[in-house]
Order: C-alpha cells, then sequence, then structure tokens
C-alpha cells in the first residue's frame, strides 16, 4: 500500500503540474501575446455590428460589391455624413471592424475605377458563400487605367485615419483587416479542423463579391487555424530545451510535421478556391495601390 500510495501522489503531482502549466501558457498567450487559444490571431470577440451611430458605414459596407460593380460607390460615399471617432468611443472590437469597413470602402473608392466589372455577372447565389458575381472571361483588352482621385473625401478620410491612430494601424489595407478581422465566427460552429474552417470561411464584407476574393482570404484564415494548436507547446519550448525535456520537445517535432502537412493539402485549394483570371483582373486590382499613384489623406 505504501507504494502505491507514493505511485498515485507522484502520478497526481505530475498530472497537476502538467495542468497548471497549461493553464499559465494559455493565460499567457491570452495576455501577453494577444492570441485566442483556439482562433490563434483571430480574436474571440469580433464584433458583427457596429452601434447604430454607424449606420452608415454598415450600409455602405453590405452594398459594396454591388456599388463598386455598377460604379456608384463614389456618389454614394460623397453623400455620406462625415462620422467622427473619439477615443474610447468604441471597444477594441468596434475599432477592428470599423477599420475594416473603412479600409474596404477607402480601397474601393480610390482602385475600383480601374477594374474591368463589365467582366462579372450576377450568380443569384448569395447566401451559402457569400458570392454575388462570378467572372466571365473576354478576349477584349483591358481598359487604360483611370487615375486615382488626389484626395480622399473626409467622410472617408478623417475617420479612417482615426480609427487607425487608435489601433496604431498603417493607413492601407493588412492581412489582419481581411483574414483575421473579416470573418463570421458564428459560421465556423463550436468545433471544426481546418479543412472545415477554409469552407465555413465567411467574410463580414467583400469588395468584389467572388468566388476568389472569398477563397484567397479563407486559406490564411485556415492556415493559421491548422497551426494554432501548435502555439503553447512553441512557447514551452525553451523550457523543455533548458529542463532537457527530450519527450515533449520529439513530440513537439512529430507535431509540427503533421501539421505541415495539412498546411500543404490546404495550399493545393488554392487552384479551386481562387480562379486565376477572376483573381488578376478584378479582386487584386482593386486591393493594389501602383507606386506611381499617390492619394492625399487630409488631417
Amino acid at each position: 500500500w505504501p507504494t502505491v500510495t507514493l505511485t498515485v501522489i507522484v502520478v497526481a503531482g505530475a498530472l497537476w503540474k502538467r495542468r497548471r502549466r497549461t493553464r499559465l501558457l494559455t493565460h499567457a498567450l491570452c495576455v501577453r501575446y494577444d492570441l485566442h487559444p483556439q482562433l490563434g490571431f483571430v480574436p474571440g470577440d469580433l464584433a458583427a455590428q457596429l452601434p447604430s451611430a454607424f449606420a452608415a458605414w454598415e450600409r455602405l459596407a453590405a452594398s459594396l460589391p454591388t456599388l463598386n460593380h455598377t460604379g456608384r460607390l463614389r456618389a454614394a460615399v460623397d453623400a455620406m455624413p462625415t462620422i467622427h471617432v473619439a477615443p474610447y468611443s468604441l471597444s477594441v472590437a468596434e475599432l477592428r471592424r470599423a477599420r475594416l469597413l473603412l479600409a474596404y470602402l477607402v480601397h474601393s473608392y480610390v482602385h475600383g475605377v480601374a477594374v474591368p466589372w463589365e467582366r462579372l455577372h450576377s450568380t443569384g447565389s448569395h447566401g451559402a458563400v457569400g458570392v454575388l458575381f462570378a467572372y466571365t472571361a473576354t478576349p477584349q483588352p483591358l481598359p487604360p487605367t483611370p487615375p486615382p482621385p488626389p484626395t480622399l473625401p473626409p467622410q472617408l478620410a478623417i475617420p479612417w485615419q482615426q480609427v487607425s491612430t487608435l489601433l496604431k494601424m498603417p493607413l492601407v489595407l493588412t492581412a489582419s483587416d481581411t483574414d483575421l478581422w473579416n470573418v463570421d465566427l458564428a459560421a465556423l460552429g463550436e468545433s471544426c479542423d481546418a479543412s472545415d474552417a477554409m469552407d465555413r470561411f465567411r467574410p463580414f464584407v467583400s469588395m468584389t463579391g467572388t468566388r476568389s476574393e472569398r477563397g484567397f482570404h479563407a486559406l490564411p484564415f485556415a492556415v493559421q487555424h491548422a497551426l494554432t494548436p501548435l502555439l503553447p507547446v512553441l512557447l514551452d519550448a525553451p523550457r523543455c530545451v533548458r529542463c532537457g525535456e527530450n519527450a515533449a520537445l520529439i513530440k513537439l517535432c512529430k507535431d509540427t510535421a503533421a501539421a505541415l502537412r495539412v498546411v500543404t493539402g490546404l495550399l493545393q485549394r488554392v487552384y479551386t478556391e481562387v480562379d486565376r483570371e477572376e483573381f488578376y483582373d478584378v479582386y487584386r486590382p482593386v486591393t493594389s495601390q501602383n507606386r506611381d499613384q499617390t492619394v492625399t489623406v487630409p488631417i
């Protein structure tokens, strides 16, 4: 009995120590590194809608693919009131959504005129994957790219600068906007693997409403989803090296190799999720900025 009791105590102590270490690592992920234990770099509190005072941005963003496709976005923005964002007027989650909406509106306002929207036609399948338009390849050459507006209107420039300053973000569309903050977490369900995460990826906002835009951002979202379980173990790896816990390090290497095999399979899906012509002819132009083109953001 003394031997059994001692064994139970040792095993219980080891399990308690492991659980305590796991809790500490999870706490470090959340607090120190601002990482979600299940979602990784995706915040777990993404706002699905802004307060009513910012309804004008929500209305334009909801109709952004159609406004871009019909060339009515600039007129709609010019008719919109200028909404200021004061410090502490929005939560961090709401600031991220405001930044997302404004970034998509700004890039569409500036670069939408360079997109051959006539190559898109309505699909009528607006529900399952949020696809509004499909690409039709045409043999005629692309029209010449018109210059961007010299100055952003204050309706976009002022709040975009205010929100970006509060979040310490640059005045340009980033991967955080498109891949991490533009996802409906409710569509993911309680739990899903990386492949399911890619299939269930639903963006809040779209500039083109095309399958290729959704697929282009669903892929990196699914990749980071596949690698998220490695984060707490990687965080603990330096301690394992110092303490000579070789078994834990070997398991980490095996888990990393398995995760990278999943990522490799996900990357292969780019050929089915993203149409090359649709991406380069329609989506890419509305997100990019030519080095020879400058747009002034008034202060």
